[in-house]
């Protein structure tokens, strides 16, 4: 199938049924099994058409602020700018390296681009870009070797990033400062930005913590992803892949130091995402052989509201994450099958758009409310090239 020639295809007449169990005391749920290949039928549907040429693509997709401009890692050692829902560039960069090169905005005004230095080990070439013309405005190499695992504030002009140390790029003033922090292992999703502008990371994959200073706040325990609500509410997923021990949904006030955890069955918390009034959309990623699923959450009944199981991921030694991106404003969700994508509403787990192509291992989503256009973008695997593209609502 020709990505030029996609859209989200229609739905077809079956329906699921959902039914209420009760799990634990405490949690009610409304499941709903939808395996990856029905389309159960929703009150909607989405109408996708390709806004532009879909363009090469090795790594990191970045929005400006304002979302008029997109940015990317090419397999041709740049990074290229678009205006939103074009194929032309605006600009390119060279950088050092495309696989180990990610580019973040930091202001609305500035990118930052690090690219690994294969001639020095664990060393990378930082540099701060005025996005109107690609310009270097500063560069500074860094004792660092990236991960990709970052997080950027164009707010505080903060950029982190790491996986044995916690690194951080201060680019106020447009200047260059690197901090490093000895912080033992991380895994995903490395270090983020919290809404008081301090750093947070999962420490040995136990528990979440904040760098103060000179010294780390223990938060709460806490593993897989961290999500933050409003500017005092954190969360973190807790569970194992394997499901050999049992999920939670770890939840934290930043400010009176409140904790609770909430008890999900042997489903791990592997993902959460905003679903908009009091709600949360969370994602049980399976590690082998299991199946993943993904689930709307009511914070304050302590409800699963539905759940859609997806069947049909591919099996092995990767984590195949299903849930993309959400849109509570527009009342849907984007997900990941084995052979599709599909657009799901909010109010019932139905199914509202697809697009029948089996995507690549690893794939990034962005929604431009603004342009109400959807970035989709997958890196190269196993041979096959990556590209990035776009639609139109």
């Amino acid at each position: 199938m020709k990505i030029l020639d996609s859209i989200f295809g229609k739905k077809d007449k079956k329906s699921t049924k959902s039914k209420t169990k009760k799990l634990t005391p405490n949690i009610q749920t409304m499941q709903s099994a939808i395996p990856g290949g029905n389309l159960p039928r929703g009150k909607g549907e989405l109408k996708f058409s390709a806004a532009c040429r879909r363009v090469p693509f090795q790594y990191s997709m970045a929005v400006s602020p304002d979302e008029s401009l997109v940015c990317c890692v090419t397999p041709d050692k740049t990074v290229t700018a678009y205006e939103s829902g074009t194929d032309k560039p605006k600009w390119k960069l060279a950088v050092k390296s495309s696989i180990n090169s990610t580019c973040a905005f930091v202001s609305p005004e500035r990118l930052l681009v690090v690219s690994h230095m294969h001639n020095e080990e664990n060393k990378s070439l930082v540099q701060l870009v005025n996005i109107e013309d690609g310009r270097i405005i500063t560069e500074k190499i860094g004792p660092f070797n990236h991960t990709g695992w970052h997080d950027a504030d164009p707010h505080t002009g903060l950029y982190v990033d790491g996986h044995f140390t916690v690194d951080a790029i201060q680019t106020a003033g447009d200047k260059i400062e690197i901090s490093t922090w000895d912080s033992g292992q991380l895994d995903e999703p490395g270090p983020r930005i919290g809404p008081d502008g301090k750093i947070y990371y999962i420490a040995y994959f136990t528990n979440l913590v904040r760098i103060d200073g000179d010294k780390v706040t223990h938060i709460m325990p806490g593993c897989n992803c961290i999500h933050f609500e409003g500017q005092s509410k954190v969360y973190c997923g807790g569970g194992i892949y394997d499901r050999s021990e049992g999920g939670s949904l770890n939840i934290a006030d930043l400010r009176s130091g409140k904790k609770k955890s909430i008890h999900w069955g042997y489903d791990p918390v592997s993902q959460i995402a905003p679903a908009g009034n009091g709600r949360l959309l969370i994602s049980s990623c399976h590690g082998y052989t299991f199946n993943a699923k993904i689930t709307l959450f009511s914070i304050a009944k302590e409800i699963k509201d539905w759940s859609v199981i997806i069947d049909d991921l591919p099996t092995g030694p990767y984590l195949h994450y299903p849930l993309l991106i959400s849109a509570p404003e527009e009342g849907w969700a984007l997900i990941k099958t084995g052979k599709s994508l599909k657009v799901i509403s909010l109010e019932d787990g139905n199914t509202i758009g697809l697009l029948k192509r089996k995507f690549q291992f690893l794939i990034w989503a962005k929604w431009l409310a603004s342009r109400e256009l959807l970035y989709l973008a997958s890196i190269p695997y196993e041979g096959e090239p990556g590209f990035m593209e776009c639609y139109r609502i």
